[in-house]
């Protein structure tokens, strides 16, 4: 029996995947990490910070650049990510 409260459909499909992960690459012209799907790639908010500050300029007043994926520094960078997205009047 499927559940009344499935949230499958917050999943995207593997080629909505790629065709963010396209429009990405093509935004901050660099090539996103190899992972089995986009979250992977994306889950250190590092690239998603850059996006932020390529599509509102200054958006993002520190952005820790290193590749990692240690939790503070993803816990930081969802922190800002946050903090720009309210300012730009963006629920997140």
């Amino acid at each position: 029996m499927k559940s009344c409260l499935s949230f499958d459909f917050l999943t995207p499909t593997l080629d909505q995947q790629h065709t963010a992960r396209v429009w990405i690459q093509s935004v901050l012209q660099v090539q996103l990490p190899d992972a089995e799907d986009l979250y992977t790639s994306l889950r250190d908010g590092i690239f998603l910070c850059k996006l932020m500050n390529s599509l509102i300029p200054n958006s993002m007043p520190v952005v820790r650049y290193e590749h990692s994926i240690e939790a503070w520094v993803g816990q930081q960078t969802l922190e800002l990510k946050r903090a720009a997205a309210s300012d730009t009047g963006w629920n997140l």
